[in-house]
């Protein structure tokens, strides 16, 4: 554990071997109030090395978004291609939205490919149930007219 880093708008950086935990002091947490909310990883999520975290810094020092995302694997290319698009014509928004709308498109797809999959096997297992029962209702009804003859 290398310790506590911080910066003078009471930031801190704690490295404890490839994990890095970012935060705020109470200080800071209790001059900003309820008036910025900050979505941050959750606690023990593993931030990528040189991820997120240079993009934190890229902005900070007056760097493009894109950039650092080119170098991490987590990011596909079409992604960091829009996203200089964006900055580049000063419409990241849109961009933005636009790489939204296709990951839902392609998540829709996939849902509907996997319940097209689901939908006969369900078939097939609730017919097995329906028939189980109706053998089970009648195969005591026969042994008795069996047992009459």
């Amino acid at each position: 554990m290398i310790g506590l880093l911080f910066t003078k708008d009471h930031e801190y950086l704690r490295l404890d071997g490839d994990t890095a935990v970012v935060g705020i002091t109470d200080y800071a947490q209790e001059q900003l109030g309820d008036i910025v909310f900050v979505d941050l990883p959750k606690v023990g999520k593993k931030v990528t090395k040189g991820g997120e975290l240079a993009v934190i810094e890229s902005v900070k020092q007056g760097g493009t978004i894109a950039e650092p995302l080119r170098h991490s694997p987590v990011f596909p290319g079409m992604v960091t291609q829009m996203v200089a698009v964006g900055e580049e014509t000063g419409a990241l928004d849109a961009m933005l939205a636009k790489i939204a709308d296709f990951y839902e498109d392609q998540v829709d797809a996939s849902v509907k490919s996997l319940t097209s999959i689901l939908e006969p096997v369900m078939i097939v297992v609730i017919g097995g149930m329906v028939g189980f029962i109706v053998i089970s209702m009648y195969l005591p009804l026969f042994k008795v007219y069996d047992q009459i003859n």
